[in-house]
C-alpha cells in the first residue's frame, strides 16, 4: 500500500491503489544504478503496466519480459481470467514484441536474454546486477514435451502417499527431526484414494507438467551458472 499497488495493478484511483510503483519506492535497479552498477531483468516486473513505469524508466539498462504477472508459455496474446482477456506486455527495452505463437517457450526466453545480457555485460570492468525473474510456474500449467516426459508416472501414487515419502525421506536426509510433527494435512485436499479414476488421472498431469515447468526453470539457472563461471565472475 505504501508503494502504491495495494491491489497489484489495478487502478482504484486512490495513492495506495494508483496501480504502479510510485516514486516515493526505489527500485534495486535504481539504487544499483545510481552505485555504478549495469541493472539487467529478465522475466516479470507486475508493478505497472504503463509505459512510464516499464524497468528501462525504473532504474534497469537491460529489460526482456512481460509488465504483468503471468502469460501464456508459448504466446503473447491475452490471457483469459474467467471471462476477462488480460493484455499481455512482452517487452524488450520498451519495444513491444510480437512474436509468432508457437516460436518460443518463455521460460527458455527469459533464461536467454539473462544470458545475453551477462554476455554484454562481462565485456566492461563496471559491476551488475541482475533481476532474473520467472513465471513459471505461474498460471497456465504449460510445458515443454520432453520436461513432461521426465516425470511420467512419478505422480501415480498420488499425493497421499507422495507426502509420505518425501517426510521419510526429509528424516533419512537429517534435515528433519523424526520427533517433529508435520504440518497438519490441508482440509481443503481430499484424499487421494476418494478421488475417480478420471479426477486422478488429471491431477497426475498437472502435477507432471507443473514439475516439468520447474525442471525447466532449473535447467535455466543451471546456464546461468555455468556464464557466471565462463564470464569468471562466479566468485564475486
Amino acid at each position: 500500500h505504501k508503494a502504491g499497488i495495494g491491489y497489484f495493478t489495478v487502478n482504484l484511483g486512490l495513492p495506495a491503489y494508483q496501480g504502479y510503483l510510485n516514486r516515493e519506492s526505489l527500485t534495486l535497479g535504481e539504487v544499483l544504478k545510481e552505485g555504478g552498477y549495469t541493472t539487467l531483468l529478465s522475466g516479470k516486473w507486475h508493478v505497472g503496466d504503463d509505459s512510464t513505469v516499464w524497468p528501462n524508466q525504473r532504474g534497469f539498462d537491460q529489460f526482456y519480459g512481460i509488465t504483468g504477472g503471468g502469460a501464456n508459455y508459448f504466446d503473447a496474446g491475452p490471457l483469459p481470467l474467467g471471462d476477462v482477456q488480460h493484455p499481455v506486455n512482452l517487452i524488450e527495452n520498451n519495444r513491444k514484441l510480437s512474436p509468432a505463437a508457437n516460436a518460443y517457450y518463455f521460460t527458455e526466453e527469459i533464461t536467454d536474454h539473462a544470458l545475453q545480457y551477462l554476455s554484454q555485460a562481462a565485456t566492461s570492468a563496471e559491476p551488475f546486477f541482475l533481476y532474473l525473474a520467472y513465471t513459471a510456474p505461474h498460471w497456465p500449467l504449460q510445458a515443454l514435451p520432453e520436461d513432461i516426459a521426465r516425470y511420467k508416472g512419478r505422480y501415480d501414487i498420488g499425493w497421499d502417499s507422495l507426502r509420505a515419502e518425501r517426510l521419510a525421506r526429509q528424516v533419512s536426509l537429517g534435515v528433519r527431526d523424526p520427533r517433529q510433527p508435520p504440518a497438519p494435512r490441508d482440509e481443503d485436499v481430499p484424499d487421494w484414494a476418494s478421488l475417480t479414476y478420471d479426477e486422478q488421472q488429471l491431477w497426475k498431469a498437472k502435477m507432471e507438467v507443473y514439475a516439468a515447468m520447474l525442471d525447466r526453470v532449473d535447467q535455466g539457472i543451471g546456464k546461468l551458472l555455468d556464464k557466471l563461471r565462463s564470464i569468471q565472475r562466479y566468485d564475486n
